[in-house]
């Protein structure tokens, strides 16, 4: 499957990045099996931000200027002046030129995409563009691309929809496999796109049964936080700070106090964890409406395996960040899902946990949650065996599987 211009197989990861724990996480598992499955393979990630000095993996910054130009010259001008202006008036860390970039884009075995959710309406036109534009340019250099579980859609452009809507017709077709990680993004591009190369797929984090850190970092050495919890029964509570923008604010602090209390009561200890530091205020705001009774904090300053150690200490965990509940169900621990969106209902469908997943847009969802509380209190060792039991059957074959026959096919 390699290239004839270099030895070992080359890849490039997009849509990764070290922004949040669950970017992390996948990042950190497409990197792993890659790594596994290529030994001595060249993975390059496309990121843009900042990263660790240390990663057994190069880190590029290809702009989307650099991304548009190789498919439309006029733009290569224009792509070298932005990444300059970049260069001189910002802090932020420098941009890979533009020969290297077409460089690195034009000799890879393949391009990974682990976007989780950048194809839709729901963004800027310029987020689906960029999107659309890496896959054109894989096109134009004949590489292949496949774009790892995350969600599509919807595609209800307000401006600009007749040109966008042709141009995911005409590239969606490339990409040797689109994985779709919920049903509603597989049924609109099977069904109302007609593309044939759509796969319906759970979240990559799911399908790993372990990162080899020693693929992420060199000379890794796995020093975890030592964590001094309290004995007996434990919750986690993992917020999420857009549930501000999704709901009332005194109505979601409100439910969080009203479950705390509830919890106090049967004398479980309480550990409120923020996920990433945007969600340090809205903890600061639970515990606030707390009254200074103890509610046990630990802050967003986790490596992505601290977060799961830390999380097989509880018996359960309330969560409202999509990758706190695929880290959670990955290591046994059953959630109450506070959620918006099908990807939440959809997660916690897979390993029959729907009942478990409340709508925070709902308030008839949101008055069930005692309900659904004690029903956890109770169920909660049997739920980790349904979860276990799910698990293996989507670690069985997994995208990464199916990835590397589709290479090694190749001649």
């Amino acid at each position: 499957m390699s290239k004839q211009d270099h030895d070992n197989n080359r890849f490039l990861i997009t849509g990764g990045g070290f922004y949040s724990k669950g970017a992390q996480a996948m990042l950190f598992v497409a990197v792993d099996e890659l790594s596994t499955r290529f030994p001595g393979c060249d993975i390059y990630a496309d990121i843009n931000s900042p990263s660790p000095n240390n990663l057994d993996f190069t880190c590029v910054s290809i702009l989307p200027w650099v991304w548009k130009s190789f498919v439309n010259p006029a733009y290569i001008i224009l792509a070298q002046i932005r990444r300059f202006l970049r260069k001189i008036l910002t802090d932020y860390h420098p941009a890979t030129s533009w020969l290297e970039s077409r460089k690195i884009v034009s000799s890879v075995d393949a391009i990974i995409d682990i976007s989780g959710f950048a194809l839709s309406s729901q963004f800027e036109n310029a987020s689906s563009d960029h999107y659309l534009d890496r896959i054109e340019a894989a096109k134009k250099f004949n590489v292949p691309v496949f774009l790892l579980p995350q969600s599509f859609g919807p595609f209800d452009y307000d401006t600009d929809k007749i040109r966008i809507c042709k141009r995911i017709k005409d590239l969606l077709p490339y990409p040797d496999c689109i994985y779709a990680r919920e049903k509603h993004g597989y049924e609109l591009l099977s069904n109302e796109y007609g593309m044939k190369n759509v796969i319906l797929s759970p979240d990559i984090v799911l399908q790993n049964k372990g990162v080899d850190y020693s693929h992420i970092y060199k000379d890794f050495g796995k020093k975890e936080k030592a964590f001094q919890l309290e004995p007996g029964n434990k919750v986690a509570i993992i917020p999420n700070h857009n549930m501000y923008r999704i709901g009332k604010k005194d109505s979601i602090l409100s439910c969080y106090k009203l479950v705390i209390n509830e919890l106090w009561s049967k004398g479980y200890c309480v550990y409120l964890i923020s996920h990433t530091r945007m969600d340090e205020e809205i903890c600061d705001d639970i515990a606030a409406a707390l009254e200074g009774k103890t509610l046990y904090r630990i802050s967003s300053e986790l490596k992505v395996w601290e977060f799961e150690s830390l999380i097989t200490n509880f018996d359960f965990v309330i969560c409202s960040r999509y990758h706190g509940i695929v880290h959670s169900i990955k290591n046994g621990v059953p959630v109450i899902s506070l959620g918006w969106a099908v990807k939440y209902d959809e997660l916690m469908s897979l390993f029959d946990q729907q009942q478990y997943n409340l709508d925070v847009r709902n308030d008839e969802d949101m008055s069930r949650v005692t309900e659904v509380l004690k029903d956890m209190e109770i169920n909660y060792r049997d739920n980790s065996s349904v979860i276990k039991s799910k698990l293996s059957q989507y670690q069985s074959k997994g995208c990464f599987d199916t990835i590397s026959d589709h290479l090694m096919s190749r001649p």
